[in-house]
C-alpha cells in the first residue's frame, strides 16, 4: 500500500528537481536524500526512479535531464557504492547527456562519471568505451581526471601519516620528564 504512494511522491519531487526556483530545487533534493536515509526504503528504490528514462520533450531542453543526473552525483557522493553505478551511466547514455546541446548537462554526465571513478574505479569506462556519443578525448580526460583523484588521496594519505608522526613526535618532546634524585 505504501510504495504505490511512496513513489508517487518520489516522481513528484524528481520533477521539482527541474524547476527555475532554487529554494523548490533544494528543498526536493533534500527530501529525496532524506527519503534515501530513511530504514523503510532501500536506495535502490531511490536510484531506479532518479534513473527512470526522461520524456524526450523533457531531454531536448536539457533542465530536467541535469537535474537528474546532479541529483545522482549527489546520491552517488552521499552513498558511494550502494548506488548502482551501470544504471547511473545507462541513464546518461539513453539521456544523451554526453553530447547533449547543453554544456550543463554535459558537465552533469562528466562529473557523475568522476564521482562514479572515485569510488568504483576504472572499470566504470568500460561501458562508455564503446558509446559513440564519448569521443577517445573525453575518454582521456576521464582518466586524467581519475589519476588526479587517485595522486590527491595518495598525498593526503601521506600528510596524514606525516602528521601524526609530527605530533607524536611533539607529544614525546612535551611529555614531562623525571628528574632524577
Amino acid at each position: 500500500i505504501i510504495t504505490p504512494l511512496l513513489s508517487k511522491i518520489i516522481i513528484e519531487l524528481l520533477g521539482k528537481l527541474a524547476e527555475s526556483k532554487t529554494k523548490v530545487v533544494d528543498s526536493a533534493e533534500l527530501s529525496l536524500l532524506s527519503i534515501a536515509h530513511s530504514s523503510c526504503v532501500d536506495i535502490s528504490y531511490i536510484c531506479n526512479a532518479g534513473t527512470k528514462r526522461v520524456k524526450s520533450t523533457d531531454s531536448k531542453g536539457g533542465r530536467t535531464v541535469k537535474a537528474r543526473l546532479q541529483f545522482m552525483d549527489n546520491l552517488i557522493a552521499e552513498f558511494g557504492d550502494e548506488v548502482g553505478w551501470k544504471r547511473v551511466l545507462e541513464f546518461a547514455i539513453a539521456s544523451k547527456a554526453f553530447d547533449h546541446k547543453d554544456g550543463g548537462v554535459r558537465d552533469a554526465a562528466k562529473s557523475a562519471v568522476v564521482t562514479l571513478m572515485a569510488i568504483h574505479g576504472e572499470e566504470v569506462l568500460q561501458p562508455l568505451e564503446n558509446c559513440e556519443q564519448i569521443s577517445e578525448r573525453q575518454l582521456s580526460e576521464y582518466r586524467a581526471k581519475y589519476a588526479a583523484i587517485i595522486d590527491s588521496q595518495v598525498k593526503d594519505d601521506h600528510l596524514h601519516q606525516f602528521t601524526r608522526e609530527y605530533e607524536m613526535q611533539m607529544a614525546s618532546k612535551r611529555a614531562p620528564r623525571r628528574r632524577a634524585r
